[in-house]
């Protein structure tokens, strides 16, 4: 994979190592480095179901067709998938908190993979608008474990990989950015146990794994704001993903959100990392 140093010696500008955007203006660095010669992206939309998310669960349903046809218009080799989730349907207790995450009831569920990234924008669509409210119980959500299992999607192997996260509260964690909401327990849903995950080393491994977040921020509070900036452009002990931050101040104001992040990334101020031969596999 070239550096930013490789590029820079070479006389590249960020936008011109961008998997996304090709290497349309220097076709020999594509054929030595691998690097993409025509657009290609990869956008998952990952959604916050819990019961405070309701006017931007109907934005989103109302105008997800338009929001990946306005990405498709921009880059034509675009797939879309989609995630979902609430919380874990469980109650824990970690050090300094003790809480009810999520209710089963509900359905709640910690992570679902609703559609794998496709070319099909109706089938897309199609699952967007099967969305259904769940619970959540506390007030943090599990963002750090949808973000540690996005990973292991059907990327494309060579692609622009973006996440485009919709939520609005803080993400269980036991001291990020000075705040403490309860650890992650992971994949075998127990609390202290070797499995549980942290906050700041997933946003690592999200990075390294290639992908870009694309933060939509809808709680607007400093606990949400620093959660959806760590995993994007980076906050306190998180370094990021090299993605945008977008503090929402109105539902019906997301299409517009998503072109803006979408149109700044193409102007090539949100560097893509590629992760050249980046495979799926098992975390």
């Amino acid at each position: 994979m070239p550096s930013y140093a490789f590029a820079q010696s070479n006389g590249l500008s960020l936008s011109e190592t961008s998997p996304l955007l090709g290497n349309l203006s220097n076709p020999k660095l594509a054929t030595s480095t691998g690097l993409l010669t025509t657009p290609q992206v990869d956008v998952v939309f990952a959604i916050d179901l819990t019961g405070s998310m309701s006017d931007e669960i109907s934005i989103v349903k109302s105008k997800a067709v338009e929001i990946m046809n306005n990405i498709r218009a921009k880059v034509p080799d675009s797939n879309f998938g989609l995630v979902s989730f609430m919380d874990y349907p469980n109650h824990y207790t970690y050090p300094g908190y003790s809480a009810t995450y999520g209710d089963a009831s509900y359905g709640d569920v910690p992570y679902k993979v609703d559609v794998q990234p496709t070319s099909d924008i109706n089938t897309v669509a199609s699952s967007i608008n099967g969305l259904t409210l769940g619970y959540g119980a506390d007030w943090p959500q599990d963002y750090t474990r949808v973000l540690y299992e996005v990973r292991s999607l059907n990327w494309r192997s060579i692609c622009g990989k973006i996440v485009i996260m919709f939520g609005d509260a803080p993400t269980h964690d036991l001291n990020f950015a000075n705040y403490n909401f309860g650890g992650d327990p992971g994949r075998d849903g127990i609390a202290q146990t070797p499995d549980d995950l942290d906050f700041e080393d997933t946003i690592s491994k999200v990075k390294e794994a290639g992908i870009t977040v694309f933060a939509v921020d809808c709680g607007g509070t400093p606990e949400s704001a620093a959660t959806f900036k760590g995993m994007s452009i980076g906050y306190a002990e998180a370094e990021g993903t090299n993605g945008q931050y977008f503090l929402l101040q109105n539902a019906s104001q997301i299409p517009d959100a998503i072109k803006k992040m979408i149109d700044e990334l193409l102007a090539g101020t949100t560097p893509i990392l590629l992760v050249h031969g980046f495979q799926n596999t098992s975390f």
